[in-house]
């Protein structure tokens, strides 16, 4: 995924919006992203695809923190936290490394490297939980 298209994504998962139209005396398409409680997020924008009003949820911490938010039951925190693992550490199968308990069975060392993991890589793994990534 390219990623504007990451950053769309993840923002309607998070409850933006986007509404477009065509101005009849310009005729260019204006595009308006709206806040989860339905504010616009510029109430002037009149070009271009405004993408550049939405979070920045690739290169901020505290944007991807918020997002995570959204994973409203364990099972997909538990997924997240799958699909963070086999991202930072470059593992494909899972086998023989998480428990038979449900719990992810992670060494110290292990656990330290998801703790750094980049913004990028939270907000693949955070598509990647919710089936949006698109290959």
């Amino acid at each position: 995924m390219t990623p504007k298209a990451q950053r769309i994504a993840i923002a309607e998962a998070c409850g933006w919006t986007c509404k477009s139209s065509k101005s009849q005396i310009i005729g260019i398409v204006a595009t308006q992203w709206f806040f989860p409680d339905g504010n616009p997020a510029h109430p002037h924008e009149v070009s271009g695809d405004a993408i550049g009003y939405l979070p920045d949820y690739l290169n901020d911490l505290n944007e991807m923190r918020e997002a995570e938010e959204r994973l409203n039951n364990s099972k997909d925190g538990y997924q997240f936290g799958i699909e963070l693992a086999r991202l930072v550490m470059n593992i494909r199968q899972p086998s023989g490394f998480f428990a038979t308990d449900d719990n992810l069975c992670l060494n110290p060392w292990a656990a330290s490297r998801l703790a750094w993991a980049t913004a990028a890589q939270r907000a693949e793994a955070f598509l990647r939980t919710l089936n949006l990534w698109k290959d």
